[in-house]
């Protein structure tokens, strides 16, 4: 591929991301390698990357969590938890929903409220983000939903 072709593909790649940027949930990076064929002539490779926007990720998790405000408990952590399983947002949004689920399984205003599941979640975000800055609470919890358990247990 010569070089004005390379040219003319990112461009277009690039148009891409940006169209994609404002239309939709992703946005696509491009970029370009060199490398050599058998015969010594240089050759260009270009790469796409589409991830999913940290504005929308951050926007997801806003209205998830306004549903759980509104006592939508069900449709709030089936959103946080399709969060946690995109592995292309950003770290500290799953970090966050991985937080949030756990404390609307246990939330008292959760009339589905289940502790344990409250917990697996809980154990699961100090397990996966250690260093979380959340960890202190998250353990918190994990305690006082045991201690729940325990008071069911006959």
């Amino acid at each position: 591929m010569n070089r004005r072709a390379s040219i003319c593909c990112l461009a277009v790649l690039v148009a891409a991301g940006v169209c994609m940027l404002s239309c939709s949930r992703t946005a696509t990076n491009a970029s370009t390698t060199d490398d050599y064929d058998q015969w010594g002539n240089r050759e260009q490779t270009i790469q796409a990357e589409t991830r999913l926007l940290t504005r929308d990720g951050e926007a997801a998790l806003g209205q998830a969590k306004a549903q759980l405000a509104n006592g939508k408990y069900r449709a709030g952590i089936g959103d946080l938890e399709r969060l946690v399983a995109d592995r292309s947002i950003d770290p500290d949004i799953r970090e966050s929903a991985m937080l949030s689920v756990g404390e609307a399984h246990g939330s008292w205003l959760n009339p589905f409220r289940d502790y344990q599941k409250g917990i697996n979640w809980l154990e699961r975000l100090v397990v996966e983000y250690p260093q979380t800055r959340s960890r202190e609470h998250a353990e918190g919890l994990i305690e006082q939903y045991r201690a729940e358990l325990a008071k069911q247990q006959p």
